[in-house]
C-alpha cells in the first residue's frame, strides 16, 4: 500500500506549486494534516497545519503520535501517524513536501512510502539565481540555504533511497510539471482520476438529483444564483449579440436560458446529465446537447461566447482547454465557481474530500459529484496557463446576501473559519477571453 509520496527539491524548484496544482486536478491526492509551533499567518485560515503551543507539541511527541519531527528557524514541525491512517481509510494518497534527508527514516517507518526529488535541469544557473535571492536575508537563512544547496549537489539514488528524480525546467508552466510528475510515477501509484471517471460520477450524481436541483429545494444554489444574477445579465447583454453563437455549458435546470434566449443569439444548451436537460424549458430553436465539457461536439473556433453558471463540476484543465478550443479568436467564457475558501472549510468539517461535494436526495440517496474549486490566485493562474486573458474577476461575499434566506452550509463554513459571514468569499465570477 502506498502510504505517502514524499516530494523533495531545493527551494524555488517548484515542488509546492506542483503539489498545489496536483491537489486541484487529481482528487485522490491530499496533503496530510501536520502540526507546528509556528504562529498562524494572516493567510492561513484554511491551512494544512494544526498550530500548537510548544507544550502541546511536546506532549504529542512524547506520546509517539508523530512520524517525524523537524525544526526550522526556531519552529517545530511534525506529521502524525493518524493523519496518514485517516487518508488511507478514505482511499486517498498523502503527498507532502519533505526534505530528502528524512526520506530514509520515513521509508523505514512507512515501507510503502515513495521518494520523489525535483532537480533543476541547469543546476548552476538555478543556484546563481537563488544566491541573488538571498541578498538581504538574515545570516541564519543564508547559511541554511548554502547548506541545503551543498546537500542537493550530492543527493541522488546512489546516496539516498530516492525512487524518482525529476529533471525540471523552471521556465515551464506548472501544468507541464504536473504532467511530468504523473508520467514519471504512473507505474508506482494508483492511476489518477481521468475524465471518464469524472464524467461517470457526475452523470450518475446529477441524474439522481436532477428533479430536486431547484432554487426552492437547494438553498446554497439559490444563494449562488442570487449573487450572480447581475453578473450574467450584464455580461450576456455585452457579449451575446444577435446572431452570434452562444453555448450554455453545464446548463443544469436552465437558470440562464431566459436571459440567453432574450439576447437574440443562436443558443446551444449542453449538459452531461440527460435528466437535467429533459427538465429544461426552452424554445424549439434552442438546441440541447448531452455532452461532457471535455469533449464538446463543435469544430474549433466556432463559438462567440460560452457561459457556465457554476462550472465547478468540470473546472479542470481538460474542460478549460476544450472551451478555449471551441471559442473564436477573442471569444469569451463567462462563468461562476464557488470559492475554495469556504468550500474547503465545509468539506473538512463534513468529512467530504477536496474536489468532491454531496447532495442528499429526499429518498435518502447520496449524489456524490466532483467539484473543483480554487483560491483566487490559483484560478487566475490556471486560466492563464490554458490560454486565456482575464477581463473580469469578481468575488461575491456574504454581505451581498443581506435580506436573503442564507444556506446553512455557508454559515457553517464561516463558523469553521472563525470569520464574519459578511466577509466570507462565496462565489467567483469570471470573464476569460481566448488569447489569440
Amino acid at each position: 500500500m502506498l502510504q505517502i509520496v514524499m516530494v523533495g527539491g531545493p527551494s524555488g524548484v517548484g515542488k509546492t506549486r506542483m503539489i498545489d496544482r496536483l491537489l486541484q486536478q487529481e482528487v485522490q491526492f491530499c496533503r496530510p494534516r501536520s502540526y507546528t509551533t509556528r504562529p498562524r499567518r494572516a493567510d492561513e485560515a484554511n491551512s494544512e497545519y494544526e498550530h500548537l503551543s510548544r507544550e502541546e507539541f511536546n506532549q504529542l511527541e512524547r506520546s509517539g503520535a508523530f512520524v517525524t519531527v523537524d525544526e526550522v528557524y526556531g519552529h517545530r514541525y511534525a506529521m502524525a501517524f493518524k493523519s496518514l491512517e485517516d487518508l488511507a481509510k478514505n482511499g486517498r494518497i498523502p503527498i507532502k513536501e519533505i526534505h530528502p534527508q528524512h526520506h530514509a527514516k520515513l521509508k523505514h517507518l512507512l515501507p510503502g512510502a515513495l521518494s520523489v526529488v525535483l532537480m533543476p535541469e541547469d543546476t548552476e544557473q538555478f543556484w546563481s539565481k537563488e544566491q541573488r535571492c538571498t541578498i538581504g536575508l538574515d545570516r541564519e537563512r543564508v547559511v541554511r540555504t548554502d547548506e541545503d544547496w551543498e546537500f542537493y549537489r550530492q543527493v541522488g539514488p546512489q546516496t539516498h533511497p530516492i525512487d524518482v528524480v525529476l529533471s525540471v525546467d523552471t521556465r515551464e508552466s506548472v501544468d507541464v510539471l504536473v504532467g511530468k510528475f504523473l508520467r514519471a510515477v504512473h507505474e508506482l501509484i494508483p492511476a489518477p482520476v481521468d475524465e471518464s471517471d469524472v464524467e461517470r460520477q457526475n452523470r450518475c450524481g446529477y441524474d439522481l438529483i436532477a428533479d430536486e436541483f431547484s432554487d426552492e429545494k437547494r438553498i446554497t444554489t439559490a444563494n449562488f444564483h442570487y449573487l450572480s444574477a447581475g453578473f450574467f445579465r450584464d455580461e450576456i447583454a455585452r457579449l451575446a449579440q444577435p446572431g452570434c453563437s452562444v453555448l450554455d455549458l453545464g446548463t443544469g435546470r436552465g437558470h440562464l436560458v431566459p436571459i440567453l434566449e432574450g439576447s437574440g443569439a443562436h443558443t446551444f444548451l449542453a449538459d452531461l446529465s440527460s435528466r437535467m436537460l429533459s427538465l429544461v424549458h426552452c424554445r424549439p430553436d434552442t438546441e440541447k446537447i448531452c455532452s461532457a465539457a471535455s469533449s464538446l461536439p463543435f469544430p474549433g473556433g466556432t463559438l462567440d461566447l460560452v457561459v457556465s453558471s457554476l462550472a465547478d463540476p468540470f473546472l479542470r484543465t481538460p474542460a478549460i482547454s476544450e472551451v478555449n478550443r471551441v471559442l473564436k479568436a477573442q471569444g469569451s467564457w463567462a462563468f461562476t465557481s464557488p470559492s475554495r475558501i469556504w468550500s474547503d472549510a465545509l468539506r473538512k468539517s463534513s468529512g467530504i474530500p477536496q474536489g468532491m461535494t454531496k447532495f442528499v436526495h429526499s429518498s435518502g440517496q447520496d449524489a456524490e459529484v466532483y467539484s473543483f474549486t480554487y483560491h483566487d490566485a490559483e484560478l487566475r493562474e490556471l486560466l492563464t496557463s490554458c490560454g486565456y486573458i482575464l477581463d473580469r474577476f469578481v468575488v461575491a461575499r456574504g454581505r451581498q446576501l443581506t435580506g436573503q434566506r442564507i444556506s446553512p452550509a455557508l454559515i457553517q463554513a464561516a463558523v469553521q473559519l472563525q470569520m464574519e459571514f459578511g466577509d466570507l468569499p462565496i462565489l467567483q465570477m469570471v470573464v476569460a477571453r481566448k488569447h489569440q
